[in-house]
This record gives structure tokens, C-alpha cells and sequence, in this order.
């Protein structure tokens, strides 16, 4: 069977696995205790349709857009240099980007290994733009089944934190 690469947009395959390994990228020493929780799973035969999928989604808002994805960037060159998550992000249809991460930062460019990650990584993992985008992204998560949603606030440009999670609370909370 040939597995093709998915994301969370374009929800699991057709096995409900996302990505080829499983929808299993975490680290090894957490897998026996994810084995206990299939069987747990099991043993009370519960439908995995009536269970909520939740997902924290770090958020970089700006109206400039080019200023949120150099945010974005800065934030996920850091996971992208770690091997369990560029092997997911690689079993996600993003290997060439992380061929580039891998070979700059080997190289001892982080400046490279950023401008290595594509536009549509960084919109297939995060929320990255101006406010009404966000809102789209947001809502493209909840269309492939994302029922709960809780966003991570990151600096972006001259805004810290605590700014960001006032930009967030303002222009995406509950009207």
C-alpha cells in the first residue's frame, strides 16, 4: 500500500493514520507508555469517533505578514533541528525542507536552515499572518476535525508575549 503524505488540513489516510509511521512521532522513551494507553484504548472499547481531537497551535499574529513568518520561522527552525520532529515533519510531505534545516545547520547556518522552511510548512503547523488569516487557518484546523483548539501566543516583531496574547484575545476570542 503506498501511504501518501497528509497533514492535519488534509486530515489521516485512509487507514486514519497521518503521516507513514502512524501518526506516531514522539519520543522513544514515551512509547511504552503510549503502548499502555492503545491497549487501555481497547480494553474499553470506546469509539474513537466520539473522543474530541484538541490541538495546541502556537499563533504568530502581525498584519505584516512577512514579519509573522520571520517569527514563525525563528520558532520552528528550533523543532525542525530536533530528529523527531523532522522526521514527522519529513513523513508529512516536508523532507526537502528538512534536507535544507539538516544540511544548514550542519553547516552552522540557522539563518539558511530558516529560510529552508516553505511558506507551506509554516501554514500547515501554525496559524501565521494577519488576523483574518489566522481566522482561516483557524477554521481549515477545525474543518479536518480539530474540535478543540487552544493557541500558543509567540513574540512577534517588537511585541512580547504578553502583547501577542492580548492581540490573540482581541482579534480571535469569543465575540
Amino acid at each position: 500500500m503506498t501511504v501518501q503524505p497528509n497533514s492535519f488540513r488534509t486530515g489521516p489516510d485512509e487507514r486514519g493514520f497521518f503521516g507513514i509511521y502512524g501518526g506516531r512521532f514522539v519520543a522513544e522513551t514515551l512509547m511504552p507508555l503510549i503502548l499502555e494507553l492503545d491497549e487501555a484504548w481497547k480494553a474499553a472499547k470506546r469509539d474513537p469517533a466520539a473522543v474530541a481531537v484538541s490541538l495546541l497551535i502556537p499563533i504568530f499574529i502581525h498584519r505584516d505578514l512577512p514579519t509573522a513568518r520571520q517569527a514563525a520561522r525563528e520558532f520552528l527552525v528550533h523543532y525542525a533541528g530536533m530528529s523527531h520532529y523532522a522526521k514527522a515533519f519529513a513523513a508529512s510531505g516536508f523532507d526537502a525542507d528538512m534536507e535544507g534545516v539538516r544540511r544548514s545547520l550542519a553547516g552552522g547556518s540557522r539563518a539558511d536552515a530558516m529560510a529552508a522552511l516553505s511558506d507551506r510548512l509554516l501554514d500547515e503547523v501554525l496559524l501565521v499572518g494577519p488576523p483574518a488569516r489566522c481566522r482561516e487557518q483557524l477554521d481549515a484546523f477545525r474543518k479536518a476535525g480539530v474540535d478543540w483548539v487552544s493557541l500558543g501566543p509567540q513574540r512577534v516583531g517588537d511585541e512580547d508575549l504578553v502583547e501577542q496574547a492580548g492581540v490573540v484575545m482581541r482579534e480571535l476570542g469569543p465575540r
